[in-house]
């Protein structure tokens, strides 16, 4: 069991580490649910499919301060979806869409404990052609659980692999 496990870690780490086409995203910025605000921060992977389109996977947790009562509640949220670059060379702007699973710890800022949600978004990076990229990404998450829908805009950072 152990060998095998040895021969997984380093066969998952020469692919990963040998593909160019895979990036590594963190990030931070504002998130709005509703009328309530909080800061998030973003973590993920994205694997380019092709030049122009690709798929992603990502973390975002968030601190919301609840409007009126002063309270902070948590949000996380999983995502995977895929993008569509409409521009690609050292500045690329790509439409993003995807699904989110949103789980809170209370009720004050959705409906529900756990959520499915639908992402649509824009991101835009500069230095896109480097292996360090930055940008900025402006997602809205559509769910019957948030009415109003969540906004999502953050700073990004990437590093090509």
């Amino acid at each position: 069991m152990k060998k095998l496990f040895l021969i997984l870690l380093f066969s998952t780490g020469s692919l990963l580490f040998g593909q160019k086409n895979i990036s590594l995203n963190v990030g931070s910025g504002v998130l709005l649910v509703k009328n309530n605000s909080g800061i998030n921060y973003d973590a993920g992977i994205t694997y380019d499919v092709s030049p122009r389109t690709g798929i992603y996977a990502s973390y975002n947790y968030a601190l919301i301060t609840v409007t009126g009562t002063g309270d902070r509640s948590d949000l996380n949220r999983f995502q995977v979806g895929g993008f569509y670059r409409l521009l690609n060379g050292s500045t690329q702007i790509s439409s993003v869409v995807g699904f989110s699973v949103l789980s809170a710890n209370d009720l004050t800022i959705i409906d529900r404990k756990t959520t499915l949600a639908t992402d649509l978004g824009l991101v835009m990076l500069f230095n896109a052609d480097k292996k360090f990229s930055y940008g900025i990404k402006w997602l809205n998450t559509f769910s019957p659980s948030a009415n109003g829908g969540i906004m999502q805009a953050n700073i990004c950072f990437n590093y090509r692999l």
